[in-house]
């Protein structure tokens, strides 16, 4: 099911006025400051029956901003997941920061990158080796599937980052200026609420894949769930005073998490 916007004339489209925007000391949208509380879940790490589900808890947390990777070798099999998961944070109220790559890291094989590209014994990965920015350029083909879903044409998606974390790497000059635009603004990312285990180290995490996150891979409410969610209530009253930035009051959203001696 392709839960477009087109073809859910009920859900309200976000507004087409100025985008987010960094031309002062802080953030605006539609001409207005805006916080972005963001928050990370990856769709190709949950079923999709569950999408809403977690969609919904990290809005009831306060978080107004879903960000998301897109691992290239995933949509190597045409698969039109993504669509449907930016409908569904549509619907939801939440905006949306596309994470495209062409390389995420995200501990996902190869970054994301098909592993096809090593058959090549030459290439280069994350430069302007031209066997690899070709394959670039037909992994663009992505960009057209989502553009509808831009700011700018009433969708979720407020801004895009291309690649990751390549200030690590950072093997070729022109490689960035390459597969991104100049003169657009920089910022942080993701603050790591959690991280992952080294073996022999101490354990950090509860799950494989959730990292201590504030929801845990089940989806259950954690702790860190409702600490987080006190510490952005702070940040709920300029967002609400601006109707089409919040466009479902909070207070219809919002859940209640579990005590420490409750179970699911």
């Amino acid at each position: 099911m392709d839960r477009s916007l087109d073809q859910h004339p009920e859900v309200e489209r976000m507004s087409q006025k100025e985008g987010l925007r960094a031309n002062s000391f802080q953030f605006t949208l539609e001409g207005e400051p805006f916080h972005i509380l963001g928050g990370s879940i990856h769709y190709f790490r949950v079923p999709r029956a569950y999408w809403e589900d977690r969609l919904l808890k990290m809005r009831a947390c306060g978080v107004n901003t879903l960000t998301t990777y897109v691992p290239w070798n995933l949509h190597e099999q045409k698969r039109v997941v993504l669509k449907a998961y930016i409908s569904i944070a549509a619907e939801l109220g939440l905006w949306f920061i596309l994470r495209a790559g062409p390389y995420i890291c995200a501990e996902w094989d190869l970054g994301g990158m098909p592993s096809w590209l090593l058959c090549d014994p030459d290439m280069k990965l994350r430069t302007t080796y031209p066997d690899f920015t070709e394959a670039v350029d037909c992994f663009d083909q992505l960009i057209p599937r989502v553009a509808p879903y831009q700011f700018s044409k009433g969708g979720p998606i407020i801004a895009v980052q291309v690649e990751n974390e390549y200030g690590s790497y950072a093997k070729d000059v022109e490689y960035m200026p390459y597969i991104k635009e100049p003169q657009k603004f920089k910022m942080v990312m993701e603050y790591w609420s959690g991280w992952f285990d080294l073996w022999g180290d101490l354990h950090h995490v509860f799950a494989a894949e959730d990292y201590d996150a504030p929801l845990s891979e089940a989806g259950d409410y954690t702790t860190k769930y409702t600490l987080l969610r006190n510490v952005l209530s702070r940040y709920h009253t300029l967002e609400v005073r601006n109707q089409s930035t919040w466009r479902t009051p909070m207070t219809t959203l919002y859940m209640r998490p579990p005590s420490a001696v409750e179970t699911f």
